[in-house]
């Protein structure tokens, strides 16, 4: 089979580069897993859900106890444990051999990518950030205003518009409840001190929509993308490639693994089997476009381009959690229907090159076995805690910014599975900075509760093949 370009992958990058050939003879080609299994009975929040009396040990727990991961297993995302949601990274250790040291890796073969699980926070890079590609900022702006009109992405013009671009295009932002007001009331309260620490605070920019747009529906504030696939207010990227199958642009195969790809005088052949019979397939093509993510897009190119020798560089959002609690809070009324991320958070640092951002989260929207084991007190009595705690508490999520570090690589071992080499970066002082300033806020935590998980756990990767003006 021919075309003019062949995309691999179906994630963000694959769907938007499709998109932008326009009336290119283009075929994408992914494995495509895609969601099974019905949320019978989750069509509101969890707590009215249970109320009704609908069993929901299937959608919420699971028949193999899927949703019980975390408290006998490594850490898992709750977004990525649900049973519903298990199909984002099915079958990933089997089509994407890893062997890692220090780094655990997260892969999705589904279309739409890791999207399918995303936080949805869309925010454009800045000229500093992009100091080192081989384009401006400036360059993106009318691509960033075209993408913000087609995804919908909601969000403010506040104290964050210098780190996270202009408001141009935005939504209007996501109704704020009470834990969110309560961290904004006291950042406003104490803003000299805030920014004293260079911390700073206001509304998220989410692929969320925050009014209905484009035939999608605005967020209902059930608070269900923590069990439920393919919510239509929150942005996939399969969403826009099926209006892009329906309107004849472009052609999806599913059920391709591509393996390796070999240049020709007339482009480019990329060679992948049907991961259901084993199937060998070609396809031609005059371009090849990579969007396999960037630990399986790096595979590709090792497998048909590279030699044992080849070193390739890695880079990953180093991310921690920090815990709060705001005693006034505490016995309050349960708001079960609410956006579980809230506040977004800046933090400048004199030893990081980059801003280090944080999403402000309330946990009512999490199923309580999530923190039930984190508390310091017997399991039980833990429970018991909760019930007048849940109202009172959030966790701060910090992604540290990354940059090329010797011993920080990957490269293909001669059975072609990936191995990854990565240490990661020192974390702590700035989360007791932030644990110092919130208390300003109300909000009070403790450094022994922060978690630090192993690199990786941001799904956040790249650098693998670094942009270049003269490419190598």
């Amino acid at each position: 089979m021919s075309a003019d370009v062949v995309v691999v992958g179906a994630g963000a990058a694959g769907t938007f580069a499709a998109m932008a050939l326009g009336g290119a003879r283009t075929l994408v080609l992914d494995v495509g897993r895609a969601p099974s299994g019905a949320a019978t009975g989750l069509e509101r929040n969890v707590y009215d859900a249970k109320r009704s009396g609908t069993d929901l040990f299937a959608p919420l727990i699971g028949e193999r106890f899927e949703s019980l991961h975390n408290v006998h297993l490594d850490y898992l995302s709750p977004k990525l444990k649900a049973p519903l949601l298990r199909f984002v990274t099915d079958g990933a250790r089997e089509l994407g051999a890893i062997a890692a040291d220090g780094f655990d890796p997260m892969q999705s073969f589904a279309t739409g990518g890791l999207a399918n699980a995303w936080g949805a926070g869309a925010f454009r890079f800045r000229a500093d950030e992009l100091r080192d590609f081989p384009l401006a900022a400036g360059e993106l702006d009318p691509h960033y205003d075209a993408l913000t009109e087609h995804i919908g992405i909601a969000g403010a013009d506040d104290d964050l518009t210098p780190f996270l671009g202009p408001a141009t295009g935005l939504l209007p932002p996501h109704r704020t409840n009470r834990i969110g007001s309560h961290l904004q009331r006291g950042y406003e309260r104490h803003r000299d001190r805030f920014r004293k620490a260079g911390v700073h605070i206001g509304a998220p920019r989410l692929a969320v929509l925050s009014e209905p747009h484009r035939d999608r529906p605005a967020y209902d504030y059930q608070g269900l993308e923590f069990f439920r696939p393919h919510l239509r207010s929150i942005y996939n990227p399969a969403f826009t490639l099926h209006e892009l199958v329906t309107a004849g642009a472009v052609e999806h195969h599913r059920g391709v693994l591509v393996e390796r790809y070999r240049r020709t005088n007339d482009g480019v052949v990329v060679h992948a089997r049907r991961v259901d019979t084993g199937e060998a397939l070609s396809f031609a093509a005059k371009r090849l476009v990579l969007a396999a993510g960037a630990l399986n897009s790096a595979r590709l190119v090792l497998r048909s381009e590279g030699s044992a020798d080849t070193r390739l560089p890695l880079l990953d959002n180093a991310i921690s959690y920090v815990p709060f609690v705001a005693p006034r809070l505490i016995g309050k009324g349960l708001e079960t229907e609410s956006l579980p991320l809230q506040r977004t958070v800046v933090v400048e640092d004199a030893h990081e090159w980059c801003p280090v951002l944080g999403s402000f989260y309330g946990v009512s929207a999490t199923l309580w076995n999530d923190l039930a084991f984190d508390l310091p007190l017997a399991a039980r009595d833990n429970v018991r805690m909760l019930k007048y705690l849940l109202p009172a508490l959030s966790v701060v999520q910090l992604f540290y910014a990354d940059r090329v570090r010797p011993g920080n690589e990957l490269w293909l071992g001669d059975d072609h599975v990936l191995r990854i080499r990565y240490r990661g970066c020192a974390r702590g002082a700035l989360e007791r900075r932030l644990l110092r300033v919130f208390r300003k806020a109300g909000w009070f935590g403790a450094a022994s509760l922060c978690k630090y998980p192993v690199a990786g756990n941001s799904f956040h990767y790249a650098g693998c093949l670094p942009m270049q003006a003269a490419p190598g």
